[in-house]
C-alpha cells in the first residue's frame, strides 16, 4: 500500500444529509483506506442518527 494523508474526512448521512469533519492531526499513513472507513464509522455508530458512508479526501505521497 503507498502511503497517503488524510486531507479532509466527510460523513454521509441516510437522508442525505453531509458532515464535514476536521483533520486536526495530518499524519502519513499505509492503512488500507477502506479501514480506516470502517474505523470512522464504528466510531460514529452510537449516534442518534448515525453516518452510513464516510468519503475520504487523500493525498497520496
Amino acid at each position: 500500500m503507498n502511503p497517503y494523508i488524510v486531507q479532509g474526512v466527510t460523513l454521509v448521512f441516510y437522508d442525505g444529509e453531509r458532515e464535514e469533519l476536521s483533520v486536526l492531526d495530518s499524519k502519513i499513513t499505509d492503512r488500507p483506506p477502506k479501514l480506516l472507513k470502517e474505523q470512522i464509522l464504528d466510531g460514529f455508530s452510537k449516534m442518534e442518527n448515525p453516518p452510513v458512508k464516510v468519503e475520504l479526501k487523500i493525498k497520496w505521497l
